[in-house]
């Protein structure tokens, strides 16, 4: 008989970690809220015929965000044979009001109290049979994260969980035990929480330790990832040419050995290569996430976001798009509002993933010089570019939003080892995963579009190959941009699948891709247009799947493919600009140019009164106006 346990929580109560523990698998987990956005489920470790789901964090059954409702909707189709409330030992009163509530369901339950080494190791008693005794179910205390008595939980979330036998009990009852279960002494764990939050949350520190934080990420990335990438890519190199020639022998077997060398060898090689700067990434991000620091991210940036119509939850999604955009995507479900959520999933595709991170280091190193800085500076590109579109967009009814972040901040702890491990490899393993199916298959295509034309066969001689036709026929498009040839054409629609596809295009057309660009501002420009244009197949595909609406999903893959070509057309301007009269001269132009169009909208923009902002009469029409003057 098959039975499905289902853990339900606040979020940051370790729901995610004893899902983990339960199951043998492993789902993201991070010390934030909103990391579960859907149901994910597994088999019971040990226990075939019994399935484990873990529902995205939740405080209130009657709440209206759609991850919730979705909890709520789940619970109430029959779906659920046994409930587990997991609840935080150290803060026990939002998830018993929430395990309150979850009794008028009647269905069999258990309560775990979480972060029972937080407590033993700070003195704390928790009455785990007084608790037991006032909703009359199971009761045991463990530790996800340690392991600490999760198989008593197991034997009891199968044998022992009963229904209960109140349908109610109040908010004061809860809130009276709750404070009785404990001797109210916090932990250090919360003590230090509590002091340095008032630095890191604070209106002088937070914001540059932020971007501090933000700048060692990128720049072990960058740097150390791409030194390690460049001796890998060296490596792999020497191993191809040899074994390219064992393989040719007295000038048989050429197109043989090239497809296998250059194609399926050379593709898995470009992938390895920056694979360290991928490790890097995943490792920053997740030790951020499990600290706790994100939330504290999302705090600060909040008013920033406030003002181009985000919030600070979307942080959240523009962190996790730093690895991977279909992350970044998906996690808009946490975001109440429903303008802010579209708006959130058209600008994070603008945040450079781990691909485009790989390819800032390939092209960085071919065209300047290895100069990380260069690569850096993307992600200030990025950030601009959400800024600026963020405001345009935000002026429209769609992307209306609703009031400022409400969130809890989560207790700072020391990330788990184990937990950093299997959250690195996962993702890394889930990237190499995507990222090496499509590189083998856009290597082998390119190359069969390289080597092939109407003729047949034609080699080297590229000019007659299929790849030439369709990169000259689409190339006068990025004439204005400062790279209109065949070869930048090509790898740039190669991208549309996969971003990393890029470095392989690249390869297969030119030995010396700094020659395709006029100057370094257009290769700056095919960069940034890289770094803005529409994001790869799958994120697109979620996209879609979280707008919902098909002619909102168009005009987001035009309005960034839009956002991409103006960028990199002023970038290239100014190159251009700049070899006729000078840099100074041209950003001296460029700031009288802003300042005249500031001047003329104060000059044209109607004045309205203080006491009356809505009622649109312009100054001087107004009887208020002219009482006040």
């Amino acid at each position: 008989m098959t039975k499905n346990i289902c853990l339900i929580g606040n979020p940051n109560c370790g729901k995610t970690t004893l899902f983990n523990v339960l199951t043998g698998s492993y789902e993201k987990v991070g010390n934030r809220a909103g990391v579960t956005v859907e149901e994910k489920s597994a088999r019971l470790k040990g226990q075939e015929e019994i399935t484990v789901t873990d529902l995205p964090g939740l405080y209130s059954l009657s709440a209206d965000s759609l991850d919730e409702k979705a909890v709520s909707r789940f619970l109430k189709s029959g779906k659920a044979d046994v409930i587990v409330s997991v609840i935080d030992g150290t803060n026990p009163e939002r998830g018993l009001l929430l395990t309150a509530e979850l009794l008028k369901l009647s269905l069999p339950m258990a309560i775990a109290v979480n972060f029972c080494d937080e407590l033993d190791k700070n003195g704390i008693k928790f009455d785990d049979l007084k608790l037991s005794e006032a909703f009359n179910v199971p009761v045991v205390k463990i530790s996800a994260r340690k392991g600490i008595n999760v198989d008593e939980l197991k034997k009891v979330a199968i044998n022992e969980s009963k229904k209960p036998t109140l349908s109610e009990i109040s908010p004061e009852k809860v809130r009276r035990l709750s404070a009785s279960l404990t001797n109210g002494k916090p932990t250090a764990a919360e003590l230090f929480t509590d002091k340095a939050d008032k630095i890191l949350t604070s209106k002088i520190w937070g914001l540059p330790i932020f971007f501090a934080v933000a700048f060692v990420t990128f720049f072990f990335t960058l740097t150390l990832g791409g030194k390690i990438g460049s001796l890998l890519s060296e490596l792999i190199n020497g191993l191809t040419d040899n074994f390219y020639h064992a393989i040719v022998k007295n000038d048989k077997n050429v197109w043989f050995a090239d497809l296998l060398c250059n194609a399926v060898i050379g593709g898995i090689g470009n992938v390895v290569s920056f694979l360290p700067q991928i490790i890097i990434l995943f490792f920053f991000l997740t030790v951020l996430e499990q600290t706790g620091y994100t939330s504290r991210a999302a705090f600060l940036t909040d008013d920033l976001l406030s003002k181009i119509g985000l919030c600070g939850k979307s942080a959240f999604s523009f962190g996790l798009s730093c690895g991977c955009a279909v992350s970044g995507i998906s996690s808009s479900l946490t975001i109440e509002n429903k303008g802010s959520r579209e708006l959130t999933v058209f600008l994070t595709p603008f945040m450079p993933c781990g691909a485009k991170t790989a390819v800032f280091a390939y092209l960085c190193g071919v065209l300047f010089g290895g100069n990380a800085l260069i690569a850096a500076t993307t992600y200030i590109v990025s950030v601009f570019a959400v800024a600026i579109c963020g405001k345009i967009l935000s002026r429209f009814k769609r992307f209306n939003t609703g009031g400022g972040l409400i969130m809890e901040m989560p207790t700072l702890r020391l990330p788990s080892k184990r937990v950093i491990y299997g959250a690195v490899r996962d993702k890394t393993l889930d990237f190499l995963l995507k990222a090496g199916t499509v590189i083998f298959g856009v290597s082998v295509v390119l190359w069969g579009l390289k080597n092939f034309g109407i003729t047949g066969y034609v080699g080297g001689n590229t000019q007659e190959s299929f790849l030439y036709y369709i990169g000259n026929a689409v190339k006068y498009v990025f004439y204005p941009l400062g790279f209109g040839n065949w070869e930048s054409s090509v790898a740039i629609l190669s991208g549309i699948l996969a971003k990393e596809a890029v470095i392989e295009s690249l390869s297969a057309v030119t030995t010396d891709p700094s020659s395709l660009f006029a100057s370094g501002y257009s290769a700056y420009a095919f960069m940034v247009f890289i770094l803005l244009m529409p994001p790869c197949v799958a994120a697109l595909s979620t996209a879609k799947r979280e707008l919902k609406d098909k002619k909102l999903f168009w005009i987001m893959v035009l309005f960034q493919t839009v956002t991409a070509y103006v960028f990199a057309l002023c970038i290239n301007l100014f190159g251009v600009l700049s070899s006729i009269i000078g840099n100074f001269a041209v950003i001296g132009l460029t700031l009288i140019v802003a300042a005249a169009i500031i001047s003329l909208k104060r000059i044209f923009k109607p004045n309205v009164c203080e006491g009356c902002k809505n009622c649109k009469k312009i100054k001087g029409n107004c009887q208020t106006a002219r009482k006040a003057s």
